[in-house]
């Protein structure tokens, strides 16, 4: 199983933490559970406010 990059995505509720979001199939794949930096084009993400990115990560974003 692929480590968890993305910092805004729950395993345990395959849940995007921004909008509470459920992530399923493709996506969930390619941007949630991807071995690189894809969770930075996931479209929650780019959509998603400054204060928003800081405040709902789950583990430390890099990108911040």
């Amino acid at each position: 199983m692929a480590t968890v990059t993305c910092p805004y995505f729950s395993r345990d509720y395959s849940r995007c933490n921004f909008y509470d979001t459920s992530q399923d199939g493709y996506h969930k794949e390619a941007f949630c559970l991807s071995c690189d930096d894809n969770w930075k084009r996931c479209a929650n993400y780019e959509k998603s406010s400054y204060d928003q990115k800081v405040t709902k990560k789950l583990r430390p974003n890099p990108d911040l």
